[in-house]
């Protein structure tokens, strides 16, 4: 049979009818946004964690660089200037307490931490092997790094027995790392190869840190298996204040700590890299920035010869040069950035409180995790398979919200994902008579 020569490659079709998430956001994207005075029956979507809490204050000091046209109009390396990466290295001393000093040869610039996932997986993985991720996680994490590269997950599941069991705590750390080593085994009884362990810290959507201790039982399992510890910390400096919203619990929670600062016997530095950007702590999403900040020299080589496609703007070199040299102004924005934070944390879990919506604890990130387990009842019975509809009640009831005009990111566990930031904080209130 001769195939329609139109048709893409094989893997260009399976990125086609193998994600339903991807479909929902198209979707969504066909449906007129959410606006106060010009669109109030349009869509609310809660699944993006847009963060423009300090807009305001970020466009005034942009303006206030004054940038001419020469000083954009040229174009820098690929990874980004070596000016870029000392802001950038000078910026994680400051800030992750690294437990070895980050020099600017260990920093790679690309236009965004999706891409460097992208890279990382091509460059950590050849075909048909892993890399484990613990769930519930970002659900996007498998498709940035799946989409162009034939790679396989190993998923380690952190809640279907316990639904609470709770995987940041050191009190919990061994019993994490069991279940990695469990994993770990059934994946060799199949035949697959791991390569490496993806961790989100904090953690989009459950918003919360792993303790020290935890990080480092991690980092022994990947060292004793030969794993390369991979860290996406992008929501590193997104952290709320203890007590902020009264809760007791939230103000005993593990705060952030970077893999860069575990230093520990068995680990060895060239297998851990962290991933950072500017989008989420800063709310600069526009300017496309993530770095890749590793001591593996062979890795990182191998990184920046595919990088071509993922070129830094020099437009973003300069402006998040200039921002990340500007020690005092970005110590005051972080400062009061966290103490916005704080204040839509509080309305939202507040606002959730007062409408008996379950959600689960957290102290970072720009997420909640809620419970809508009470509602898929009314969605036990068949998808509209035929339509492309998954069968699964949580699925139906995120189209059903979508019908209604809420846009929310679904898991398979009954639980979905609240972006506290979507909306301005005097307009969360607004939305409940939806």
């Amino acid at each position: 049979m001769i195939l329609n020569p139109s048709l893409p490659s094989k893997r260009g079709l399976a990125n086609i009818t193998r994600d339903l998430m991807m479909d929902l956001s198209r979707e969504a994207e066909a449906m007129p946004p959410y606006n106060r005075q010009t669109t109030p029956d349009g869509l609310v979507d809660l699944t993006s964690s847009l963060n423009d809490l300090m807009q305001n204050e970020m466009q005034s000091y942009i303006l206030s660089l004054n940038m001419q046209p020469e000083d954009y109009l040229s174009f820098v390396p690929p990874p980004g200037s070596s000016s870029l990466a000392k802001a950038v290295a000078d910026f994680i001393n400051l800030n992750f307490n690294p437990s070895q000093n980050i020099r600017p040869e260990h920093i790679m610039g690309a236009n965004g931490v999706s891409s460097l996932l992208d890279i990382l997986s091509f460059s950590v993985c050849d075909p048909g092997e892993a890399i484990m991720l613990a769930t519930p996680n970002y659900g996007m994490f498998k498709h940035d790094m799946q989409s162009r590269n034939d790679i396989r997950f190993v998923d380690v599941e952190c809640d279907l027995e316990d639904k609470y069991f709770d995987r940041f705590t050191a009190s919990n750390a061994d019993a994490l790392v069991e279940k990695y080593e469990v994993a770990y085994m059934k994946a060799c009884e199949d035949g697959i190869r791991i390569r490496a362990i993806l961790l989100c810290n904090p953690c989009n959507p459950l918003g919360r840190c792993y303790s020290r201790h935890t990080l480092e039982r991690l980092a022994q399992f990947c060292g004793r298996r030969g794993l390369h510890l991979i860290s996406d910390e992008i929501y590193a400096l997104s952290a709320i204040h203890p007590n902020a919203n009264g809760s007791t619990r939230e103000s005993t929670m593990e705060s952030f700590t970077s893999a860069l600062s575990i230093s520990i016997e068995g680990i060895d530095t060239n297998m851990v890299h962290v991933l950072y950007g500017c989008s989420k702590d800063f709310g600069l999403s526009a300017l496309r920035l993530g770095f890749l900040i590793t001591q593996n020299v062979i890795l990182k080589e191998s990184c920046r010869r595919i990088s071509v496609p993922t070129w830094v703007t020099t437009f973003s070199d300069r402006i998040f040069t200039a921002f990340l040299n500007d020690r005092d102004f970005h110590s005051s924005y972080i400062r009061q950035y966290q103490i916005k934070l704080s204040e839509a944390h509080t309305l939202t879990t507040t606002f959730l409180q007062e409408h008996a919506i379950p959600f689960s604890p957290s102290n970072a990130g720009l997420f909640l995790w809620i419970d809508l387990s009470s509602s898929l009842r009314y969605f036990q019975g068949p998808g509209n398979e035929a339509n492309g509809e998954d069968a699964s009640p949580e699925m139906q009831l995120t189209r059903y919200l979508l019908k209604q005009g809420v846009y929310l990111n679904p898991s398979e566990r009954e639980d979905f994902a609240l972006s506290i930031l979507k909306l301005p904080i005097h307009e969360i209130r607004d939305l409940s008579d939806l």
